[in-house]
């Protein structure tokens, strides 16, 4: 979803041959836009990572960390990870580098790197008004997430929330004129997910939706829907979470089987209501990520561009985009650059082989990256290298591409699935694009 290109468990802006292939950040700064990653989670983790690094390994924390701070095409990097604080937001005396390098966290505390470095909640809510940094590296004060990994009965930590982090890098990438590209992802919705913590999972789709807000307010005080385009979806569904599981009695009667993974003798309920402040009925089916289609919204510029490439059909989800669709969309056809640029590295046409090693030890192979702007006009209808046959777009939205499900915007009709969990059990993310004002691209 960040390169356009499938690759083998584990790689981190490379193919499944291990060749380095550009990510949309790049391309944003080839193109003299800013570009920006946020996250719940560790900045360094594997969705972040996939925007902005390359690694044969998405457990070398270490080393993405270092290339996101030296590389030079990122302009925000924020998430959680500080390793002088546990997952209670608790200072530590001792240091934790499990998500960056003591060398690399000193660095950037000491202000030996291009970025000005942010930790203290206070100054992560300066972010939000005012004049900012050029470029900003924010690490939160808290361990693993900002929130779901507190102890089972702690208070919500005392830290930035992702929507501040994310007004944040929305104020400082809007310094360019020339637009910016930025990634928030609610990744704390997959931890939860595989923990199967319903109230937690429910928080964080919470959190993440209020970031959503965020966004779909800054773009209607400080742009418009006409020059940025915002995506919801995710990368995959954790959880399998779904109505309870139900047995039948002598009597033929469907009695709910508290944490049931009895899927042979029963069957799926409804998700019934159980309440003010209680979940509803449920269950969870799996403790990892599985193969259900995922919610795929957008909204502003060109969204009805990028939403024609819905050309896979499923008979219960209606229409949905191959998960490379939209990397693929602004590489080649929103954000195209001059002829003088190489030609990007052909698609797969057929999905990786699975590795049965998720650690390869190998480095990526460097491949030229274009470094030109852009020329093509990027109303241009886009094309998919791989999808089927256009399918029935189903019923219309409205003209602005239709609004965002979970912002208080006009209801959303039934546009596009996602080739890749629901919002409300796996790693959500949003991404934004803002074009250049006066210019195309």
């Amino acid at each position: 979803m960040a390169t356009g290109h499938k690759t083998y468990n584990a790689g981190i802006g490379v193919d499944y041959e291990g060749n380095v292939v550009e990510n949309v950040s790049e391309r944003a700064d080839a193109l003299d836009k800013s570009a920006g990653v946020v996250s719940s989670v560790p900045f360094s983790h594997a969705t972040p990572a996939a925007f902005s690094a390359h690694n044969a390994n998405r457990n070398d924390h270490h080393g993405i960390a270092a290339d996101q701070i030296s590389n030079g095409y990122m302009d925000v990097v924020m998430g959680a990870g500080h390793p002088y604080y546990n997952d209670d937001n608790e200072q530590q005396a001792t240091g934790d580098f499990s998500y960056i390098s003591e060398e690399s966290y000193n660095q950037l505390a000491a202000g030996e790197t291009d970025f000005t470095f942010v930790e203290d909640d206070a100054d992560f809510e300066a972010l939000t008004t005012g004049e900012t940094p050029e470029t900003v590296f924010g690490l939160a004060q808290v361990g693993s997430t900002l929130q779901q990994g507190r102890s089972d009965e702690a208070a919500y930590n005392d830290v930035v929330s992702l929507s501040t982090m994310t007004e944040g890098a929305l104020n400082v990438l809007d310094n360019n004129e020339n637009g910016f590209f930025l990634m928030v992802e609610g990744g704390a919705i997959d931890w939860a997910g595989h923990a199967n913590q319903t109230q937690r999972d429910i928080d964080e789709t919470v959190d993440f939706a209020a970031a959503v807000d965020s966004v779909v307010n800054w773009v209607e005080t400080n742009s418009s829907w006409d020059d940025t385009l915002v995506i919801v979806t995710a990368d995959h569904e954790t959880g399998y979470l779904s109505g309870a599981d139900y047995v039948t009695d002598e009597d033929g009667n469907q009695i709910p089987v508290e944490g049931s993974t009895d899927y042979v003798l029963g069957d799926w309920g409804p998700m019934e209501p159980n309440g003010v402040g209680t979940p509803a009925t449920q269950d969870w089916f799996s403790n990892n990520h599985t193969t259900m289609l995922v919610p795929y919204f957008a909204k502003g510029a060109y969204s009805e561009d990028l939403l024609s490439m819905a050309t896979g059909h499923d008979l219960v989800r209606t229409d949905y985009l191959s998960n490379v669709d939209m990397a693929n969309w602004l590489l080649d056809t929103a954000w195209v650059a001059s002829e003088d640029t190489p030609e990007p590295t052909p698609t797969p046409t057929t999905d990786p082989e699975p590795t049965t090693d998720p650690e390869p030890t190998a480095e990526p192979t460097e491949t030229a990256e274009p470094t030109a702007t852009a020329t093509t006009d990027p109303t241009a209808s886009a094309t998919s290298t791989d999808a089927p046959a256009a399918g029935n777009q189903g019923d219309s939205t409205d003209a602005d591409g239709g609004s965002l499900a979970t912002t208080g915007a006009d209801a959303f009709g039934p546009i596009a699935i996602a080739a890749a969990v629901l919002l409300v059990a796996g790693a959500a993310f949003m991404i934004i694009r803002r074009r250049g004002q006066g210019e195309d691209g």
